[in-house]
């Protein structure tokens, strides 16, 4: 299985011809004031929660979409799973192909090549096909122990790997253990994270008592260049004012103690992102 790590998510699709100018990265929280420091535009997220504590919910889904219906866009790429342990690779399939406008992909490189031999079979059929695919099986097997997770860590858990995408001004929830994409409304480019993060919140994150939580967020965006050799800027001398009961908070909700998220901002003269860097020990 895939680790939920960017660094092994970016080697992944990198080794089957995916543009380097597209990455994946770490969101660090669901609230707008986290949210704007994942570089834009994001194009697709990657969801890793506990699957089992969901089950029931989406019996009742299921039923009520096919009892009430749903709009599903033609343009749509989604593929079911037939493959033990490949929803980490099905997550990242759907965020990629789902924005083929946007992100290049290398005419032989292993993802062009799935794409085209997939594109005009139905959801199953790539499902079955994902399996004895030579490129992704590979790719899969050579960033899955890129991690440092153990992979026999990861069997014993419940948890379970989606993605969310934006098709034809619609947000899709796309879960290939489930018999069809997910409709949650629609959206726009420039709203498509905020919107993603609501849905994580009130579908997934709300269905789990807090004792459980274990929700990973990765979005698809552009790379940044990065300044390479140059010592960082010090830190400028930190007013009272930087260290807001705002900032302060949005640093507890993502799980860190106020006194370490006090001690953040201090450190960082109440720069946010930076507090966040810190508070991750990076």
């Amino acid at each position: 299985p895939l680790e939920s790590n960017p660094a092994v998510l970016n080697k992944f699709v990198a080794n089957l011809g995916v543009s380097k100018a597209w990455g994946f990265h770490d969101v660090y929280g669901l609230d707008p004031d986290v949210l704007q420091f994942t570089p834009a535009p994001c194009r697709a997220v990657i969801l890793l929660f506990p699957t089992s504590k969901l089950k029931e919910y989406k019996k009742e889904q299921a039923e009520k979409i096919k009892k009430e219906g749903q709009t599903v866009s033609k343009n749509l790429y989604f593929m079911r799973q037939h493959v033990g342990m490949a929803c980490g690779s099905i997550a990242v399939i759907h965020c990629i192909l789902n924005n083929t406008n946007s992100i290049d992909l290398e005419n032989d490189g292993g993802m062009k090549k799935f794409l085209d031999r997939t594109l005009a079979k139905t959801p199953s059929e790539r499902g079955h096909m994902l399996g004895t695919d030579p490129d992704i099986t590979k790719g899969h097997g050579s960033a899955a122990n890129e991690g440092s997770t153990n992979p026999t860590d990861f069997l014993k858990t419940d948890l379970h790997f989606i993605g969310f995408v934006n098709v034809d001004g619609h947000l899709y929830e796309m879960d290939g253990t489930k018999e069809f994409p997910i409709n949650h409304g629609p959206t726009t480019p420039e709203t498509f994270l905020v919107d993603a993060a609501k849905t994580i919140k009130s579908e997934f994150v709300a269905r789990v008592s807090p004792a459980e939580l274990m929700f990973s967020v990765i979005a698809l965006a552009p790379n940044q260049a990065e300044d390479v050799g140059s010592a960082p800027a010090p830190a400028p001398v930190t007013q009272e004012s930087d260290v807001t009961e705002e900032k302060v908070n949005s640093l507890v909700s993502m799980g860190f103690a106020k006194e370490v998220a006090v001690e953040a901002l201090t450190a960082t003269a109440g720069k946010l992102d930076m507090a966040i860097n810190l508070c991750l020990g990076k």
